[in-house]
């Protein structure tokens, strides 16, 4: 009886220990990506932001032809440059914020006023 609950008492403590660092959890990276607000893909780069944003202004039917300078450095995109209308500039701000890998937008944008 006394080896059995030594024997419990064993599996119990080393079953615990699973999830602990060098613990052998599989859970580990899992758990540690999604606390720290990363995804299992690597975010894309700066160049890749900068390019899909300009390529989905030109798609976008209320800003193709406009000229909107697109500025990304770590994920945080800077968007200058003159439109014709606050609409516009809210559409601009609208796909630069909706594009993957995007953390925060700043808009320097300007357009007449009416």
């Amino acid at each position: 009886m006394k080896n059995g609950c030594f024997f419990l008492l064993l599996i119990s403590l080393l079953g615990g220990c699973a999830g602990l660092p060098g613990g052998g959890g599989a859970s580990e990276s899992t758990e540690t990506a999604a606390s720290s607000g990363q995804s299992s893909r690597a975010a894309p780069n700066d160049r890749a932001i900068t390019a899909a944003i300009q390529s989905a202004m030109q798609q976008d039917e209320l800003l193709t032809g406009t000229s909107v300078n697109v500025v990304s450095e770590q994920g945080i995109v800077t968007l200058s440059g003159q439109l014709s209308s606050a609409r516009a500039a809210n559409r601009a701000f609208s796909v630069a914020r909706n594009t993957e890998g995007v953390r925060r937008v700043i808009s320097n944008l300007t357009w007449p006023s009416p």
